[in-house]
């Protein structure tokens, strides 16, 4: 495939839906739905006894957003999860059905 020049540097076409003033993929919305809800269902399989933590008191217990994105990120892929490629679903999904996701 040819991408247009400007300036003597090639473009890269993205979809407008990728352009808007709402991002579909940044650090936070990642911590906030795949890294907490894996932390949940972690700490669910480790005390099915105590039932789901709520993704309010995980935040209190894993406050800094982009350490515990790489640390959880790290140790899913290690079991064979890989939590990105669940995210960019996510958005992806979000994009095309709006109000399934």
């Amino acid at each position: 495939m040819r991408l247009p020049y400007a300036g003597g540097h090639p473009l890269l076409l993205v979809p407008d839906e990728w352009a808007g003033s709402y991002l579909q993929l940044y650090g936070r919305r990642y911590y906030e739905v795949p890294v907490l809800r894996h932390l949940q269902e972690e700490l669910q399989i480790a005390n099915p006894a105590a039932g789901k933590v709520s993704k309010k008191d995980l935040q209190k217990m894993h406050p800094d957003v982009y350490p515990t994105n790489l640390a959880v990120t790290l140790q899913a892929y290690q079991s064979g999860i890989d939590l990105l490629e669940e995210f960019i679903r996510f958005a992806h999904r979000k994009l095309v059905m709006p109000e399934a996701a």
